[in-house]
């Protein structure tokens, strides 16, 4: 058994229990272990009894296994060279800038940043698994389950209460992203995006020496301005703002309908807009369609709408429900939802341009008399299309205005950088997974920052490292299809993992520790187990379908794509809350077995090591992964920092 960093924290496990009890009960499992303690000097044995040396009480009594101060016999054991990566100074240790994580999460872009040698004082976030999954891996932070909002509305008090009087050298986070993600909805009223705002309120006030802003590549060109006729077309959506304002204004339905309640109402909303535009398409398709027509005929289509949905609530709602005051009181939604779908099927079919749309929206208006609530909608689009806030352009990049309003904010105080898409397949992540990075540096201390170069490149192009592949990050894990205890439960003995390990695997498994990484691997954690990997059981038919999908491949009725064990994963992604719908994530397919990947085998694809820890369910478990940094890339962002400042 090689001295590795798992067998010092278990060492140190043992020498912890013989402080309380001399007693020594040997087994097959802990033999090496007091071999390996008899040669490293931290005990002594003399017939079964254990005498704890002074070096032992010290490893013992020690803040963290790395902060202790090894002993010759240990480094002996050990070996110099490891003994420099496996241990931390003290003074490195004390001398450590501190930081605020905001939108903390399970711990992304803080396992990055202790990994780089930072203090993470403080982690914030509002998701309850988040905090207590983040306070289990990081025990030596502050974790506070709080709303920003709330926070910035008393921020004085907030922040003097649970940091003091001390320096705050960095804020960092990740602002919940849905609203303007590629993969989701593009909502730009969504109040998500308003949290962005908030996380500038607290850099500007705390003032510290450094912000990193992490976010998806969206963000830079949110807002940007399209064209007319496409952005009435995204009004439309069966999923879009105007819909999702129906779901919210629905009652929440009871678990005798749906377990999942905003989902529920979300697919009722859903699919009678898709119904609708399945009807509308045909009367549209068959007809030359004029300005003068439509002003005619809108007023039908409403009342085709509203009996759709009227219907579809009431078989939902029942007697509990004014259905018909209900659809009344969105009517000014149901008008932008009626009225951009035949503007995109008229533009599908052709029988309208792109270049032609303004126009024909006031030849619309012109048929109609004033106060008609038609008219009214097409005002409203026109308005809101008109008044979107100007874009801009930031050390040469284009950003929308919303990064535009963070940078002129944030500008006043610091010097702030391109915002740049940086991909985790680039800094040694078996994963491409791209995301955006914004840093200011405070223009008093007058440096210049550069965002890191690549480490890493797919088979090693450039003189780089090759970027692992799936089956060097997640090659080792057993099947857990084999496990029965799975079904319900999420634990299964490391034994069953694979001996003959890769390098990236051997880091994971607390093998192995990089140079210069400073993380203090969580103690609690039973290195004996493996967490997180639930079972998922695929019906039958669905274990058929994968039994053909080739690796790289999408399945084309779920989505799924399966992982390639020699490339990296596509994006993993989150799923949502109960608030969102409590939708579960689609998860990538196993190279080699027929079914989705657990919950560990995401951790793995996202970098983060075997100690850290996430949820006992697979829903939760996967939502917080998926809503991670990569530790990789967030480590090589801090390297970046620390060495441009401290």
């Amino acid at each position: 058994m090689q001295v590795s960093p798992k067998i010092i924290q278990k060492l140190r496990l043992l020498c912890q229990e013989f402080l309380n009890k001399s007693k020594l009960t040997r087994t097959v499992h802990n033999e090496q272990l007091i071999s390996y303690g008899v040669s490293a000097y931290l005990w002594t044995l003399n017939r079964g009894k254990v005498s704890l040396t002074s070096s032992g009480v010290e490893l013992a009594e020690a803040s963290h296994w790395r902060l202790w101060n090894p002993n010759k016999e240990t480094i002996k054991l050990v070996g110099v060279e490891n003994t420099k990566r496996f241990f931390i100074s003290k003074k490195a240790y004390l001398n450590r800038p501190t930081i605020v994580d905001l939108f903390c999460g399970v711990g992304g872009l803080s396992s990055g940043f202790h990994a780089a040698g930072f203090d993470v004082a403080l982690a914030i976030d509002n998701d309850k698994e988040a905090c207590e999954a983040h306070l289990k891996n990081f025990p030596e932070t502050i974790v506070e389950k709080s709303d920003i909002n709330d926070i910035v509305n008393n921020i004085d008090d907030f922040f003097h209460s649970r940091l003091g009087d001390n320096p705050v050298n960095g804020v960092i986070g990740g602002p919940p992203c849905q609203g303007f993600s590629y993969m989701g909805e593009r909502n730009q009223g969504d109040e998500r995006n308003l949290l962005t705002s908030r996380y500038m309120d607290v850099v500007m006030h705390l003032k510290p020496d450094f912000f990193v802003m992490e976010n998806v590549p969206g963000l830079a060109t949110s807002g940007l301005p399209i064209k007319l006729s496409s952005y009435i077309k995204k009004l439309g959506k069966s999923i879009g703002e105007y819909a999702s304002n129906v779901v919210d204004a629905l009652p929440p339905v009871s678990k005798t309908i749906a377990k999942r309640d905003r989902q529920y109402r979300k697919k009722l909303v859903s699919g009678c807009v898709t119904q609708f535009v399945g009807q509308l398409s045909e009367e549209l398709t068959s007809l030359e369609v004029s300005a003068q027509y439509l002003a005619n005929k809108i007023d039908f289509f409403h009342t085709q709408f509203e009996a759709l949905l009227e219907s579809q609530i009431s078989a939902a709602y029942g007697d509990v429900l004014d259905v018909k005051a209900f659809v009344k009181q969105c009517d000014d939604d149901i008008n932008i939802i009626i009225f951009s779908n035949v503007i995109d099927i008229l533009l599908k079919e052709k029988k309208l341009k792109d270049s032609e749309c303004e126009t024909f929206l006031k030849d619309l208006s012109s048929y109609l008399p004033a106060g008609n609530r038609l008219r009214k909608t097409i005002d409203k689009i026109v308005f809101d299309y008109d008044t979107t806030p100007p874009s801009g352009v930031h050390k040469g990049c284009t950003v929308g205005p919303i990064l535009l309003h963070l940078i002129e904010r944030a500008s006043e105080l610091y010097e702030v950088s391109k915002p740049e898409v940086l991909n985790s397949a680039q800094f040694g992540t078996p994963q491409n997974r791209k995301r955006m990075f914004l840093v200011g540096i405070r223009k008093d201390l007058k440096v210049d920052y550069s965002h890191p170069s690549p480490t890493h490149s797919i088979g090693g192009v450039g003189g780089l490292k090759s970027t692992p592949n799936c089956l060097e990050a997640i090659g080792d894990l057993p099947d857990i299809d084999l496990f029965d205890s799975l079904i319900d439960g999420h634990e299964i003995p490391m034994e069953g993992c694979k001996k003959d390990i890769t390098e990236y695997q051997s880091r994971m498994r607390l093998e192995d520790i990089l140079e210069g990484d400073m993380s203090l691997p969580r103690e609690t954690w039973n290195s004996d187990l493996l967490d997180c990997s639930n079972r998922t059981i695929h019906a039958p038919h669905v274990i058929d379908r994968l039994r053909t999908l080739e690796p790289g491949k999408t399945e084309p009725t779920s989505h799924k794509p399966r992982l390639h064990p020699s490339k990296q994963s596509p994006t993993l992604r989150a799923g949502t809350r109960e608030n969102k719908g409590s939708h579960t994530a689609v998860r990538p397919i196993h190279y080699e077995h027929l079914r989705v990947i657990s919950v560990r085998e995401g951790a793995r694809l996202m970098g983060y090591p075997d100690w850290m820890t996430f949820h006992k369910t697979k829903w939760h478990g996967f939502r917080l992964v998926g809503n991670g940094v990569p530790h990789n890339l967030a480590k090589s962002v801090a390297c970046s920092i620390k060495s441009t400042l401290y």
